[in-house]
C-alpha cells in the first residue's frame, strides 16, 4: 500500500516543480523584456547614405568618424501613434547610445524604427528600419553635400492641420 501512494506523490511533486519552473520562466522574460535596451552606433563619413545594422566588427565601422551628428528615432513611424524616443548626438568617435525602453525591443519584440539623422556640410539621411537585435550596431553612412529634401512627416497630424485650416476650426 506505501508504494500505491508514493506513485502518486510523485507524479504530483514532478507537477508542482514544473508548474514553478513555468512560472520562474515567465518572470524572466517579463522583467527582461522590461529592462531598457540600448541601440548603439556610429556615424561615418561616406561614398553613399546607409542606416544598416552590421557586427560590432563590421570594417566599415572603423571608417572616418562624424561628431556631432544629430540622430532622431522614432519607434513604429507609420502607425496612428509613433512613440519619439528622443534625440541624440554622435560623440568625437562618431558614436551614439540612446536608450529604449519599449517592451522587448531588442529582443523578442520587432518594431519598425524610423531614423533621421543631420550634420553640417552633409546630406540628410531618413530611413525606417526594423530595430536591431541587441547584439547589432547600427552603422550611419552619409555623404558630404547639401542638406537635401526634409525627411517626410506625420501624415496623420498634416492632414488633420489641412482640415482644420480648411474647415475654418
Amino acid at each position: 500500500m506505501p508504494s500505491q501512494v508514493s506513485c502518486i506523490m510523485n507524479p504530483l511533486k514532478a507537477h508542482r516543480k514544473l508548474a514553478m519552473s513555468l512560472v520562474l520562466l515567465l518572470v524572466g522574460i517579463t522583467l527582461g523584456g522590461c529592462s531598457p535596451y540600448q541601440l548603439q552606433g556610429r556615424v561615418v563619413v561616406g561614398s553613399e547614405q546607409l542606416i544598416t545594422p552590421v557586427n560590432v566588427n563590421d570594417p566599415r565601422m572603423q571608417e572616418e568618424p562624424l561628431a556631432g551628428a544629430t540622430i532622431e528615432l522614432t519607434l513604429d513611424p507609420s502607425s496612428i501613434s509613433p512613440k519619439r524616443l528622443g534625440t541624440v548626438v554622435s560623440d568625437g568617435n562618431g558614436d551614439f547610445t540612446l536608450d529604449i525602453s519599449a517592451m522587448g525591443a531588442g529582443s523578442f519584440q520587432e518594431y519598425d524604427l524610423g531614423i533621421l539623422i543631420t550634420a553640417p556640410k552633409h546630406r540628410n539621411l531618413w530611413q525606417t528600419i526594423k530595430l536591431p537585435s541587441a547584439k547589432k550596431r547600427l552603422l550611419v553612412m552619409m555623404k558630404k553635400g547639401a542638406a537635401g529634401p526634409p525627411p517626410p512627416g506625420d501624415i496623420l497630424k498634416e492632414s488633420l492641420q489641412l482640415k482644420d485650416r480648411f474647415m475654418g476650426q
